[in-house]
């Protein structure tokens, strides 16, 4: 087995490992970033809708730190953490000019003042996106990963392509590396020894079957987390995104639409939110996509889904504030200006996440985190824009710090323990690929947006079956070991979900229960998450 050193070792190739790696860079000579796609091509950024919420001061009059907080917190259901929703809005702002003017990301402006949405959520228009009119819509997020990955190549950040992180090495109780999986076919494992780890490997949108996430979010950062000895949090809360688009053509629809002037309509052209939510269209997602869930399950939808309709909201604003999504959808045959188009919910964000502080530490000496692989931020449920925000904030405090620590260590290195084993295993009645397969079905169907006792015990039951599969499942090739290690995961994280889901009897935020359908004051708090040999120990504490 090949073995690297260096001084930091981050892993995930998003916005937050991105930043991750430029901030240890500033403390340390050698970083190396591991991730399971091209690096500045993976993870959720990609194909998010590159817009950012932050403060940015004169540019936003009436606004203000304190207005972004509370937005933040209350959207969150009031159980998100303070110290790090602070960090959050304080930050935000200042280090997204510094990405446009340090790193080539480029914020649409308009006369030179930032082109500005309002998502619901939100009590000002503070959403900022990129320019990305050079790159395929359903892609755009590039418009920041690319840059970046520029600035990683220059500053002599050695980037590990296409290497899947299977396992974090502790020693003596403190993280020291990881073992990283070529995913290319090879097979071939690295032992990367490390003074410190960033944990930057996102969320796990893919534990469902209908998800807008990346083939690569599979809740990898959670597990290894758990097992190097890190606590999680708020995993019960799972994002659903309310305006997937089903016709004509499968993409996210921007929220803030909403904020515009956009409306939902049912079958019959009725606009129906104002049923569900005193809000009415300018709900938070949680609400919207319970509401449309609610719409459809009644006979109330279309072709499985409800119309978007943005009719109302005017030509020059769809084509000078959305011009590259009215553009897109011109090209698949609908004209927003004039047809409705139809969505429904699809699995978008984990709110919850690996326990940290506003230094990205996770409480196991030299293990740090960022990203989405993360929870604290959110609370409850996330407000549009707030996932970017926090990958570029949290990526930059969590590499600084890790860059900090590892600076601090001199030139001593724990050593890398024994190494996980791999075996191919030809013979076995199911296979890795298989056992996933279940697993994200099993999720959609009784763990998503509506939950209750019976649903949740069929999804345990189901996981814990799926988990003793594991032990005799076929492993027969490269392809399968890297599932294997993928499903392992899934199956820990999973757990983790259910639980923590069974546990929270209320309703609040995106976690929703048929039998609990209040919110319960009981319950203002966060359920924490460790594991002790293979059983996953919950703990409530209150806000």
């Amino acid at each position: 087995m090949e073995k690297l050193r260096c001084d930091v070792l981050v892993v995930g190739g998003g916005l937050a490992g991105l930043m991750a790696a430029i901030g240890a860079r500033k403390y340390v000579e050698k970083v190396v970033l591991a991730s399971s796609a091209p690096v500045g091509r993976g993870g959720n950024t990609i194909v998010s809708g590159a817009g950012f919420s932050a403060y940015l001061g004169a540019e936003m009059p009436g606004d203000s730190e304190q207005q972004f907080f509370q937005d933040t917190f209350c959207g969150g259901a009031q159980i998100g953490d303070p110290a790090l929703i602070q960090n959050l809005v304080e930050k935000a702002g200042p280090v997204l000019l510094q990405l446009e003017a340090a790193h080539g990301v480029k914020l649409k402006r308009r006369e030179g003042r930032v082109v500005r949405r309002r998502p619901p959520g939100h009590t000002f228009a503070r959403m900022v996106t990129t320019v990305y009119s050079d790159y395929p819509y359903k892609v755009r997020g590039l418009s920041i990963t690319q840059p970046l990955a520029r600035a990683l190549r220059t500053s002599r950040i050695i980037c590990l392509d296409h290497y899947l992180a299977i396992e974090l090495a502790v020693y003596d109780g403190q993280a020291c590396g990881a073992y990283v999986l070529d995913s290319r076919g090879s097979g071939s494992l690295i032992g990367v020894n490390a003074k410190a780890v960033v944990l930057a490997a996102g969320g796990g949108g893919r534990l469902f079957s209908h998800s807008n996430n990346t083939n690569d979010i599979t809740g990898d950062a959670y597990a290894m987390a758990l097992r190097a000895g890190a606590e999680l949090r708020d995993m019960e809360f799972v994002q659903f995104y309310p305006t997937m688009g089903v016709k004509p053509v499968k993409v996210t629809i921007s929220n803030s639409l909403f904020g515009h002037g956009a409306v939902l309509r049912n079958c019959s052209g009725e606009r129906f939110m104002d049923r569900y939510d005193p809000r009415g269209d300018m709900a938070t997602r949680d609400a919207m996509a319970r509401a449309i869930f609610w719409e459809v399950a009644r006979g109330n939808g279309v072709d499985g889904g409800v119309y978007l309709d943005c009719t109302g909201i005017g030509e020059d604003v769809l084509l000078g504030v959305y011009g590259e999504l009215t553009n897109f959808l011109r090209k698949h045959g609908c004209d927003p200006t004039r047809d409705w188009l139809i969505v429904y919910p699809s699995t978008h964000f984990f709110c919850g996440g690996v326990k940290i502080d506003a230094q990205g530490y996770t409480g196991v000496p030299g293990l740090f985190a960022a990203g989405e692989a993360t929870g604290g931020v959110h609370g409850a449920n996330r407000l549009a824009g707030n996932a970017l925000s926090e990958a570029l904030v949290s990526g930059c405090c969590a590499g600084e710090a890790a860059g900090k620590f590892a600076a601090g260590m001199g030139s001593s290195l724990p050593p890398l323990p024994a190494p996980p084993v791999l075996t191919f295993k030809e013979k076995g009645s199911v296979s890795p690929e298989e056992l996933g397969d279940t697993l994200r079905q099993t999720l959609w169907q009784d763990a998503s947006l509506v939950r209750d006792q019976q649903s949740l015990e069929r999804a345990r039951n189901t996981i814990m079956a799926c988990e003793r599969s594991l032990k005799t499942c076929r492993i027969a090739n490269e392809h399968e070991t890297k599932r294997y290690f993928q499903v392992r995961n899934m199956c820990l994280v999973a757990r983790a979900v259910v639980e923590a889901a069974l546990r929270r009897k209320e309703s609040r935020g995106t976690h929703y229960r048929r039998d609990f359908p209040q919110e319960s004051e009981a319950y203002r708090g966060s359920f924490f998450i460790r594991l002790s040999g293979q059983d996953l120990v919950l703990e409530f504490r209150k806000q």
